[in-house]
């Protein structure tokens, strides 16, 4: 498939690089047919060995506290917890008192 690949790509280029004026149907096929035999007669080189990737996952289990959505969870748990601590704390329970005239 790569040879197919090469000898169409090399006779694209043929063709392109040749004037417009001197192309006609008798002066392509030659050289085609040159181009291909060249490139039969040349040794391929020799194909590489597909490269294989092994990816290994270890799921270590841990305990469900070191998750970071659970840290995350609980850091704003303490953070309503404090704010509400710090509002009692403050007083500010006493009654709303409206004076009437």
């Amino acid at each position: 498939m790569k040879t197919v690949l090469l000898i169409v790509a090399l006779a694209t280029t043929c063709l392109a690089v040749q004037p417009a004026a001197a192309a006609s149907s008798w002066d392509t096929a030659p050289r085609l047919v040159m181009a291909a035999a060249s490139l039969q007669a040349q040794p391929s080189a020799p194909s590489q060995p597909d490269a294989s990737i092994d990816i290994k996952v270890e799921k270590d289990s841990h305990a469900w506290y070191t998750n970071p959505v659970w840290l995350a969870i609980g850091g704003l748990g303490l953070l309503l917890l404090i704010v509400l601590i710090v509002l009692a704390a403050r007083g500010g329970g006493g009654a709303t008192v409206v004076s009437s005239k």
